[in-house]
């Protein structure tokens, strides 16, 4: 066997790079929608692009927390009790 960290680590590493591709198009687009929306009001807000890597911070870490909880629990199952079962 494999540690701990390095099951986790294969889990959850392709999922995390799905949520970051997902971000690195994401971010652009949202960011030029948003400043076109709110260049119609004669009261505008500026929105920094530090908005928009903030959630993709965000978005990243829930994909994180979620794989990796998810990864942790089946790396500490019994596989036996998983056969038994089918």
């Amino acid at each position: 066997g494999a540690s701990l960290a390095s099951v986790v680590n294969l889990l959850t590493r392709e999922f995390v790079a799905w949520v970051g591709l997902a971000c690195l198009l994401a971010v652009p687009v949202a960011y030029a929608v948003s400043e076109r929306w709110l260049s119609q009001f004669a009261v505008r807000i500026d929105l920094g692009v530090e908005t928009f890597l903030l959630a993709a911070l965000a978005a990243l870490l829930v994909a994180i927390l979620t794989a990796g909880t998810q990864a942790v629990r089946a790396a500490v199952a019994d596989p036996v009790h998983a056969l038994r079962s089918d």
